[in-house]
Parts: structure tokens; sequence; C-alpha cells
């Protein structure tokens, strides 16, 4: 976030004390440009006001036209992510292409990431990379990551490992969890500085802090195998708990694995039935194969032998080798 847009919502914060949103919404329908600029913005992130894209987007609208690099950014959400208005590529890369030239360095990584991947533009990697050094020399954490992801695989450039874990390091200092995960993968490797797997926890559970998904699975790893610490079984199962609660599948999986087979922890079929639920109903066929198992055998729920085989032979389908090896072995194939 630039300095203009810090400035605004430090005006909100303060101003806030004192006066209610209707009266900034007052003053914007007077014409009040950076009162404009608020509101919509207050719309956009539900600050004093009720989360409300549609109501965001007229007021956004106005502020673009007296260039607020903000309003021209949170525009190019609007527009990339359908949010109180359709869904237009154009008017999403035009946005951030204008908020980039007023001076919003999210915008110009994002319009970097737009050149890198061929976005609604002409793939252009040299443009994507001459733009990716740009921001990241100007501070924006998401093109230093960018950067030093470019850096550590040698795409562009060649290969540079200790440069890559130098931005990496930069983007976690200005506080970016995302960064914190890749600099947690650096130490437990060994890329670009010397392998440390205790510092590698270190950063992790920082990101933890934060609730950064790379970390939150990181940590549960290394506490899981033991990976620089000593096994710790509860301490994984509480962030694979923590994961899965947010639905992510992968969590859910793994913990469904862990009480079905019961891996360091009491065998809980009724357990595992529930976390492989999850997986399953989204089609995976890891989730679909060993929610089909326990269907058919009973393990956890009441047995129902066809319903079983519809999800096991789902997961056959979809080439999982297990459940191919179980139909095989069972006679169904």
């Amino acid at each position: 976030m630039n300095e203009k847009q810090v400035d605004l919502f430090d005006m909100w914060e303060a101003e806030s004390q004192q006066q209610e949103f209707g009266t900034f919404l007052a003053k914007a329908e007077a014409g009040d440009k950076e009162a404009q600029m608020l509101v919509g913005a207050c719309y956009y992130y539900g600050r004093g006001i009720q989360q409300d894209y549609s109501a965001a987007v007229p007021w956004l609208l106005k502020a673009a036209d007296n260039d607020y690099p903000l309003a021209w950014f949170l525009l190019g959400c609007c527009y990339s992510s359908g949010l109180g208005v359709e869904l237009d590529l154009e008017k999403d890369f035009r946005s951030f292409e204008r908020a980039a030239e007023l001076g919003d360095l999210d915008a110009l990584g994002i319009i970097a990431m737009y050149y890198e991947t061929g976005h609604f533009v002409t793939e252009d990697k040299a443009k994507a990379l001459q733009l990716y050094e740009q921001a990241a020399g100007l501070g924006d954490s998401f093109s230093r990551i960018s950067l030093g992801i470019i850096y550590r695989e040698g795409v562009l450039v060649p290969k540079n490992e200790k440069k890559a874990f130098r931005l990496f390091k930069e983007a976690a200092a200005s506080g970016d969890p995302d960064a914190y995960s890749l600099v947690g993968n650096c130490y437990l490797d060994g890329t670009g500085v010397k392998q440390n797997a205790q510092k590698a926890i270190s950063w992790y559970q920082k990101g933890v802090e934060m609730d950064d998904y790379g970390c939150l699975v990181n940590l549960a790893d290394c506490y899981y195998y033991g990976i620089g610490t000593a096994v710790d079984t509860p301490k994984a199962i509480r962030l694979l708990e923590k994961l899965a609660d947010i639905g992510d599948l992968n969590a859910n999986q793994r913990l469904g694995e862990i009480y079905y087979y019961g891996d360091q922890v009491l065998q809980n079929y009724s357990k595992a039935m529930a976390y492989f639920e999850v997986p399953a109903s989204h089609g995976k066929a890891p989730g679909c194969y060993h929610y089909g198992v326990c269907l058919y055998e009973g393990k956890g729920t009441a047995q129902d032998k066809e319903a079983g085989l519809t999800w096991i032979e789902s997961a056959a389908e979809q080439g999982f080798e297990l459940a191919l090896q179980w139909l095989y072995e069972h006679g169904e194939r």
C-alpha cells in the first residue's frame, strides 16, 4: 500500500472518532473529492459501514476521475473478480495500469504479473522482469517475492539462489507473511543460505501467527515428521485442524488418513470418515477412495456396500492406484 493510500486511511481512523460514516457520505455527495475516495474505500473494505462492493464502485469511479491511485487499484480488483460489477478483464488491466502510472506499487506488481503470464496482454517476460525489478526496488513485497522466485528458478535470468533469498528476506522484513514461508523453505532446503531447520521453524512460526497457509502446512510437516524438532503429533494435528476448519482439502485428507490408519494417534474411523467426506464431496480421488472404503466396510458409519463401491469407482475413474487395486482385489474389475 503506497503512501497516499495510507494517508487516506489515517485520516479515516482519526476522524472516525468524531464523525459517523454518514458525515463522510454527506461530504462526498456534496462533491468533496477526498470524501468520495474514503466512502468508496470504506464500502469496499467494510470500514464504518457494511461491506458493499456495488455501493463502492460508483464512488471509486468518481475518485478515479480525480486520479486517486487507490481508486484505480480497487476498481481493478472489482473488475478482475466481478465484485459489484460484471467481470471485465480489459477494464481490470486498464485500471491496474492507471494505478501503476500514478505510483501504486501493488498495481505495478500486478501489471508485471500480467505480462509474465499473458493475462489479457501479449506475454512479455522481459517487460515483466523490468516491472518486477522496478517495483521491488521501490519496496513492493509482492514484486520482491515474484522476482525472488524468478531468480530461484533461473527463469529469464541466470539462477541466483542467494539473490532469491535476499529478496524473500526483504519481503519478509516488510511484514508479508507469504515471504515467511519462502524464507523458511530456503533455510529448510539450504537454498541461497546455509541449511538450518531450526531457523526454518522459527520463520514458519511467525507466519502461523498471521495464519499464513504455507507456514501452517510446513510447520505441521515439521512437527509430524520431526524435521528440525522432536516429533510432536498433537501440535501437527492442531495445525492441520486449523487448515481443515477453513476448508483445506489436503488437510482434511491428511487428518482422515492419520485417524484411519492410527498413525501416531488412536485409530478413530468416525473421525476419519468425517474428514474424508470433505475432499470426497469435491471429487478428489484420495478422498473418494477412502470415503468409499469406509462406507463399504462400515468403518465409522453404517455399512453401505453399494454407495461405497460408487465412491471407489469414482476414484478409480480418475486413475487413483489404490482404488484400481482395491477393485481388482475385490473382483470388481
